[in-house]
């Protein structure tokens, strides 16, 4: 009995797959509502918050929105994304100082060590990229030309966060500040359970359950 059952733990052991399935990451652009779909200017961003922002009472985050009626020489071609800032409305006067975006990614189901993000953004003024509350060194300071970024350590088990951490400089008559973010990624998807798991499971149960005593 005790060969049959290594022979079973052997065999189903074999059979595990070893490799897993690169999946798409949960993770969404600026301006986009939960199917990937461009919103109306002025609408509520679902995806990012504002966590730090000048004048915070607290820790209570702020919300996003898409920002209406921008005049400067901002980038808002294509329909990948759009402009976001802490006014529904473009704000020629936002307060100088550091306004930090967040957006958040859930790797649950995931193998954090085979994640990848790719993407790209333009903001007013300067933004620097932290992943995890770690700094990835990816700085930009323009709101016409893209700034590329592609990340490929540093995730972890769980919720993850990319955060924007945009300086707002202080001007005298011309102060507006806004933020456009395009990113995808992958990662490769945890193993589903098989038969190959559950025969191995009840062999080594039937291996380590109590003998009788003769």
């Amino acid at each position: 009995m005790s060969t049959r059952i290594f022979q079973l733990l052997a065999l189903s052991i074999a059979t595990l797959p070893h490799i897993a399935q690169a999946a798409v990451i949960p993770i969404f652009g600026t301006g986009l509502d939960a199917g990937g779909v461009v919103l109306p200017n002025t609408s509520l961003d679902p995806h990012y918050t504002l966590v730090q922002y000048p004048g915070q009472v607290g820790s209570t985050p702020a919300s996003t929105y898409v920002v209406n009626g921008i005049t400067f020489g901002y980038n808002v071609s294509g329909t990948g994304s759009k402009w976001i800032s802490w006014s529904p409305n473009w704000e020629n006067a936002t307060p100088s100082g550091q306004w930090t975006y967040r957006t958040t990614f859930d790797l649950t189901g995931f193998v954090p060590g085979t994640a990848s993000l790719t993407g790209r953004f333009l903001v007013d003024d300067d933004a620097t990229l932290f992943l995890n509350g770690v700094n990835t060194g990816v700085t930009g300071a323009d709101s016409a030309t893209f700034v590329n970024f592609n990340f490929t350590s540093g995730f972890v088990p769980g919720i993850n966060t990319l955060d924007f951490r945009v300086n707002n400089a202080s001007f005298v008559s011309f102060n507006p500040s806004a933020l456009r973010v395009e990113v995808s990624g992958t990662a490769a998807a945890m193993p589903e359970p098989t038969a190959a798991l559950l025969l191995a499971a009840g062999a080594l149960a039937l291996l380590t359950r109590p003998r009788p005593f003769r």
